[in-house]
Order: structure tokens, then C-alpha cells, then sequence
């Protein structure tokens, strides 16, 4: 550029002024001067010219010239100065780009905020380790997953900075711990949460407070992590985790935790299992006796039991175990081997007939079975060295029992062959069996005695139903040409007292009650290979059990006639002086043909005349009034309680109670509304059950009339 003719534009005061700055090359001041004289362009092109674009870029801007300013900002690629001139053109969004691409990050980031773009604003203050602006603007957006993360590095970059040590009041520590325990809640980041919160030592309070959520497993994760193992075993017991409960109780190596564990999930097959590995061989009997018969266990649970009892060398017990085990559909090699254990029980207590009925039972299986052929002709040559020495006949002492294992296992029960299929079971009559006995004449049934029947009376038609105490038939009366229910004494508890009483208690309740809802017996007595049998009416039905189970609550037509057969049964029983004790709704039938109710299973019956065991608890515990849990003195209204938990079952489906404590929420606990579990149950109905139901008697009915 001409100095001369910019001279000639400048006023004469600036003239020297502006000549004395190019002589000493301050290009800066010289484009001063010319700026003070209004020569903007001038001014710009001579700052261009010698080399400084950021002071023509300035020049521009102070002279509002923005448009040259940004021209000569991108020619230059002056990135900075171009953010700043694009601010001052309101072009935020393009300021907050090159911003950024100039590594101005803070000023990227303001810019961002200012145009509501919150997210890119945190990104940047993230970068920068501006943690706390960055959740503002993330709390801004609504973006909670990343104002949750950025909390957490916030906490982090902070905790690096005090070397690992933060005040519980920390800003930082507080939003990280509400952050972690966030994290708990998602599977995916619980971890995370985890090792934030021991970071922050905030574990076990943590733990604490989501224990009294009753987010049992949660907590347990937590303690666990804080090593109290003992707090994550009892929360992994509420969370119903068994798996990581026993885990903890293996890495504590404490087993008194690992069997209250094992009780407090009802694992009584482990729970016995345990038990064995401590040699505590009468615990683990009486976790094997918890095992129901619809546990998968069950089988494993009752030999486990037939084996410790050996152990004991109480083999009477142990053949009992052994013999349940043939009713059960077990493969061969297994019913060889219990059958093998049977034997040697029963070879031990000298009796060798049985002894060699179950070893002729391996042979057939496997011949080779432990040198079997061996076994059965050493015990056939010990069983003819005890005939030779024993009486002819077999008879009652004076105490009216007879001797243990007196008979042979009767052909109509599962136990004398291996298996029998329902066809073969269907099709036998009650033959003996082949024995070089004489035949006995009576029996005692507890202490009663009744006259032995020959085994041609009864042909078997079908089993229909089996439990603990034996099998029900449906049978035909061959001299009478009736069909009945024949329910045959299982062979194991022909000496038992208390099933004997049971039975003979059943017979003789139903035998005094004639009446049209309650299940007529005809006859009870033995066989003459000592089979205790008893004929009752046969009842073509179903239980309501079963029927509820299938359809569901039951309409207010029908509970309304259920209502009425079961009280008019009842009350006649309680009338003649006798108190049924185990009324449910498996214990009442109703026919196919005249939809007829009738009661039956009068085994607990109580006589009214009666005063032995009054206070005996017995009953089936879901059912069970509260004078009966507490083995009180009982009459009619305990029946109207059981009568009410079963009509409860019908309207809704469900039983009252069915988890926990059963005799503590019969005595203390009210039942649950019935409507609650089905809106359509009738007002008047729902009132009825609940008054059956109070805990005390003289708050119930008084009598099934009075339903």
C-alpha cells in the first residue's frame, strides 16, 4: 500500500503519528492511528498487508464490518476468531462447532447451553472434567442415565483428588450413592452400583434401608459385598434364594446356618442328607419323615430311612421303610436293591419266610445280584432249622397281638410282587398265600377280636385310591352280589396301635351313623391270611377336593347344597354323640347319579362317652380348629370350624391358610376375606363361612341347625 497516499488521507496531527509507527515498523500502532482517523479499510488491508490478520480481524469487527471480518477469519483459517464473529452474528450453533474444533471447550460448551442443546453442552464439560455442570445440563435434557453416570465420575474424580478418602457429607458422595443405588435396581448395572457404593463406604447402610424395602435380594448382594455373610445369608432366606443362601453358608462353613436354611425352605431331603454327613442319624430320620409323597425325593428319602434305621439295627423300622418303597413305580435295578435290603433285615430279626420272599424278588431281577442263589439257599436252610423247632400254629397271646411279622404279605397288597400292574391288580381275588401254617380263626383289631373270613368274599375289581394307612378297592361282595369299597389295612401297620384304633374307630362311627349323607359301612374284619379289611358303601364320585381343583369355585347354588347335606350329616353325627375331627373337603364325597353328598373318613372320629386322649391334638392342620391345635376339650363347633375353612375352599378355590404357621394362624390369625379372592361369592354366604370360622366356639354357630 502507498504510504504517501494514505498520508494524504490523515488529518496533519495524525500525519507524524502514524509516519512514526511504520518507521519503527509498530504496524499495530499505525493501524491504530489510521482506525482513529475513520480509514477502517484502510486500516484492515495495511494489517493485512504487513502480516497480522488477527489485529485486521479485530479492526473489522470494531468497525462492524463483520462480514470482511469473517472473510479474512476463514481465509486464515483463524478458527477462534471466526467462533467469536459467528457469536456475534447470533450463528451459535456454527460458534459452538468451530468452538470446539479450536478445543475451546468451555466456551463450545456455553454456547451449546445457550442454545438448549444440553446434551453436547455435558459432553464437552465432561471432557473438560466438568462433572457437575455436565449433570446440570444432562439434568436439563432429561437424559437420567447419563446425569446417573456423570454423578458417578463426578464422585470418582473427586474421590482421586482426596486420595480415597471423602467426607460422608461430600456433594459428590451423596449424588454417587443415589446413583448406585439406582444401579441396584437393574440387573445389568447392579455390579456397578455395588462397587460405587463400597467405594463410598455407604454398603451397609445401603443394605440396611433395602432390607426394610423388602428388597430382600438386593440387600443380600450388599452385605455380601461388604463381607457381613452372615446379614447376606438371612437376606438371601427373605428373597427365597436358596441357591446363593446355601452358597453363603458353605463359604462361612457354619452348619447349623446351612440346616436352619434347609428347615426354613422345607428341603428336608437335603436337609436329611446334611444331617447324615454330621452323624446326627435321628435328625436326619426326622427330616426324611417331612418328605411328602409328591417330592421327587421321596423314594430316595424313604431308603434313606430304611438305612440309617439298620444302622440303628432297629430292622423293624427299617422293613417298613423298605416294603412302602414296592408300592411306588420303581425301575428293576432299584427294587433289587431295596429288595436285597429288605431281606437282610428281615433275615437279621430271623424271620426267614419274608427274608426269602424279598431275596427270591432279587433273583428273578437279577440273578447275579451279590451272589443271591447263595443267599436264598443258606437262609432256606436256617428257615427248615426254625420250623423244626417251632409250634404248628400260629397264635394271640394273652395281650390279644399278635407276634411281629406273624403273616406274610398278602396278595392283595402292592407289597407282596414287585410292580403289579392294574391289570393283574384288577383281575385277583383275595387268594392266601402258599404257607405251611395252619389257618387262624380270629384277629384282634385293637382290642377288639372278630372272626377271620375266607379270602373268596371280596373280588377285587379296581384300585381306586391309596395313602399311607392302605388301599381302597372297588370290590365285589361275591355272597351278597353288592359292589363296595373294600379298604384294606396296609400289611405294615398290622401292628400298629394307633392305626389299628383308627380304623376299628372308623368303623364303628360310621356303623352307629344310618343316614343318607354320611358313607354306610357293612362289615370289618380279617382275612385268613391276616389282611384287616372294611366294606363300605360304594360312592361312584368324586371328592370336592378333586372337584375344586378341576373347576374352580364353586357357583352359590351349589355351596348352598353342599351347605346343607354336610350340616344335616353333622348334625346327626354330633346328635348321636359323635365328633367327626377331620372334616375337608377330601373327606366328602359327591355321587355321579343323585349328586348326594356324603361324609366320610371317620377315623378321628371322637365319642361323645369317650375321655381317653380328649386332649390329643389331631385333625389335618389346614382344617383344624383352634380348641383342636391346642389340644383342648372339643364338641360340635369344632366340626363348624372345619366346616367353614372347607366351604372357604369352595367359594374361592384357596385355603384360608396355607403357608407358615398353620396352628399359630388358626389360633391367632382371622382368616382373609373370602370376596377378596373371589368378588362373586354371595354377601350372605361370605357372612356365614366367617362366623363358622371365629377362633372362639361360643362365637360360632352353636349347631349345624342352626346354619
Amino acid at each position: 500500500m502507498n504510504i504517501d497516499a494514505i498520508l494524504q488521507k490523515l488529518p496533519g496531527d495524525l500525519q507524524q503519528h502514524f509516519k512514526s509507527a511504520v518507521d519503527v515498523d509498530n504496524i499495530t500502532q499505525a493501524c491504530a492511528v489510521l482506525h482513529q482517523a475513520e480509514l477502517n479499510d484502510e486500516a484492515i488491508d495495511f494489517a493485512q498487508e504487513h502480516g497480522i490478520p488477527d489485529t485486521a480481524i479485530d479492526l473489522a469487527i470494531s468497525a462492524g464490518l463483520l462480514d470482511k471480518a469473517e472473510e479474512i477469519a476463514k481465509s486464515t483459517n483463524n478458527t477462534s476468531k471466526l467462533a467469536d464473529i459467528l457469536t456475534l452474528r447470533g450463528r451459535f450453533e456454527e460458534a459452538a462447532e468451530v468452538y470446539a474444533r479450536s478445543q475451546q471447550y468451555e466456551k463450545s460448551a456455553k454456547m451449546y447451553f445457550k442454545i438448549q442443546q444440553y446434551d453436547k453442552a455435558a459432553l464437552l464439560y465432561a471432557k473438560i472434567q466438568r462433572y457437575m455442570d455436565a449433570i446440570m445440563c444432562y439434568q436439563k435434557s432429561g437424559n437420567n442415565e447419563k446425569q446417573l453416570e456423570m454423578q458417578i465420575r463426578a464422585f470418582e474424580n473427586d474421590l482421586a483428588l482426596a486420595d480415597g478418602e471423602l467426607p460422608p457429607t461430600s456433594v459428590s458422595r451423596t449424588m454417587a450413592v443415589y446413583a448406585a443405588k439406582t444401579y441396584l435396581n437393574d440387573p445389568e448395572k447392579c455390579q456397578t452400583g455395588i462397587d460405587i457404593l463400597k467405594k463410598a463406604n455407604a454398603l451397609a447402610e445401603t443394605a440396611a434401608d433395602l432390607e426394610r424395602e423388602g428388597k430382600y435380594d438386593i440387600a443380600a448382594k450388599c452385605y455380601e459385598a461388604s463381607s457381613q455373610l452372615e446379614d447376606a445369608r438371612e437376606s438371601f432366606v427373605m428373597a427365597e434364594d436358596l441357591s446363593n443362601a446355601l452358597r453363603i453358608c458353605e463359604s462361612l462353613k457354619n452348619d447349623e446356618l446351612e440346616i436352619d436354611t434347609l428347615k426354613r425352605f422345607h428341603k428336608y431331603f437335603r436337609l436329611g442328607q446334611k444331617y447324615i454327613s454330621l452323624k446326627r442319624l435321628d435328625d436326619a430320620l426326622a427330616a426324611f419323615k417331612n418328605v411328602e409323597a409328591d417330592n421327587p425325593n421321596y423314594a430316595s428319602a424313604l431308603e434313606l430311612q430304611g438305612d440309617i434305621y439298620c444302622k440303628m439295627k432297629n430292622f423293624g423300622d427299617a422293613v417298613l421303610c423298605y416294603e412302602s418303597l414296592f408300592w411306588l413305580n420303581l425301575p428293576d435295578d432299584r427294587v433289587c436293591r431295596i429288595a436285597y435290603k429288605a431281606g437282610y433285615s428281615y433275615e437279621t430279626m430271623e424271620d426267614y419266610e419274608n427274608a426269602l420272599a424279598n431275596y427270591q424278588r432279587v433273583y428273578e431281577i437279577d440273578p447275579n445280584f451279590h451272589e443271591i442263589a447263595a443267599t436264598i439257599q443258606a437262609v432256606s436252610e436256617k428257615n427248615k432249622q426254625k420250623e423244626a423247632v417251632e409250634p404248628p400254629l400260629v397264635h394271640v397271646d394273652n395281650s390279644g397281638n399278635y407276634p411281629r411279622n406273624t403273616f406274610p404279605i398278602s396278595s392283595i397288597d402292592p407289597l407282596s410282587s414287585r410292580n403289579p400292574s392294574p391289570s393283574a391288580r384288577s383281575s385277583q381275588s383275595l387268594q392266601p398265600p402258599v404257607r405251611s401254617r395252619g389257618r387262624i380263626s380270629t384277629i384282634m383289631i385293637g382290642e377288639t377280636e372278630v372272626a377271620a373270613i375266607g379270602n373268596e368274599r371280596y373280588k377285587v375289581v379296581e384300585e381306586i385310591a391309596h395313602g399311607g394307612m392302605g388301599v381302597v378297592y372297588k370290590a365285589t361282595d361275591t355272597i351278597l352280589m353288592r359292589t363296595v369299597a373294600l379298604k384294606v389295612l396296609s400289611n405294615k401297620l398290622r401292628d400298629n396301635p394307633v392305626a389299628l384304633e383308627y380304623f376299628m374307630r372308623e368303623a364303628r362311627a360310621s356303623a352307629q351313623l344310618q343316614h343318607i349323607n354320611i358313607v354306610t359301612v357293612y362289615d370289618i374284619g380279617s382275612l385268613n391270611d391276616g389282611t384287616i379289611y372294611m366294606a363300605m358303601e360304594f360312592i361312584d364320585g368324586k371328592n370336592l377336593k378333586q372337584i375344586v381343583q378341576q373347576t374352580g369355585p364353586f357357583p352359590t347354588k351349589s355351596l348352598v347344597q353342599i351347605m346343607m347335606h354336610a350340616c344335616r350329616g353333622l348334625q346327626y353325627a354330633h346328635d348321636n354323640g359323635i365328633i367327626h375331627r377331620d372334616v375337608k373337603s377330601s373327606n366328602m364325597m359327591i355321587a355321579k347319579k343323585d349328586k348326594m353328598l356324603k361324609i366320610c373318613d371317620l377315623g378321628l372320629a371322637k365319642f361323645a362317652s369317650d375321655d381317653r386322649n380328649s386332649t390329643q391334638a389331631v385333625g389335618t392342620p389346614y382344617y383344624m380348629s383352634p380348641e383342636q391345635v391346642l389340644g383342648n376339650e372339643i364338641d360340635c363347633r369344632s366340626d363348624i370350624y372345619s366346616l367353614g375353612v372347607t366351604l372357604f375352599e369352595l367359594a374361592t378355590g384357596v385355603l384360608p391358610f396355607v403357608k407358615g404357621d398353620l396352628p399359630y394362624k388358626h389360633v391367632h390369625e382371622p382368616p382373609p376375606i373370602p370376596s377378596s379372592f373371589n368378588p362373586q361369592i354371595d354377601p350372605t354366604i361370605e357372612t356365614i363361612i366367617l362366623r363358622m370360622m371365629k377362633k372362639l366356639p361360643e362365637e360360632r354357630f352353636s349347631s349345624c341347625n342352626e346354619i
